[in-house]
């Protein structure tokens, strides 16, 4: 079976409109080239498992974080907290799942 967590390396080319464009916020998008490994990794039980725990905690905190901004939004009538917010929650989420599954991969590694 592939391992399909490889496709997300393909939001890495998104980078090119920083260069392309003035906005140099789409420059973050080459860190998504990092998943490209993963259609090396075999995919297993022991993958699935990291992934899960990898995604739990990110998807939690992407919540959390828009929960806040949503609040500060409404409170505050300032909509440029919505747009900060959620590119905040997306770029804070996927950070712990980056995180986690190198902590996973490490403890792997060296059999723990």
């Amino acid at each position: 079976m592939k391992n399909k967590l490889g496709y997300l390396g393909l939001i890495g080319v998104l980078g090119i409109l920083g260069i392309v464009t003035e906005n140099k916020g789409y420059l973050a998008f080459f860190a998504y080239f990092v998943f490209f490994r993963y259609f090396t990794v075999r995919y297993d039980e022991l993958f699935q498992l990291n992934v899960q725990k990898a995604a739990t905690p990110a998807f939690f905190t992407g919540l959390i974080v828009q929960l806040l901004t949503i609040t500060t939004t409404a409170l505050t009538n300032n909509m440029s907290y919505l747009v900060k917010g959620l590119a905040l929650s997306f770029s804070i989420s996927t950070a712990v799942f980056i995180i986690r599954m190198v902590v996973s991969e490490y403890k792997e590694l060296k059999g723990a």
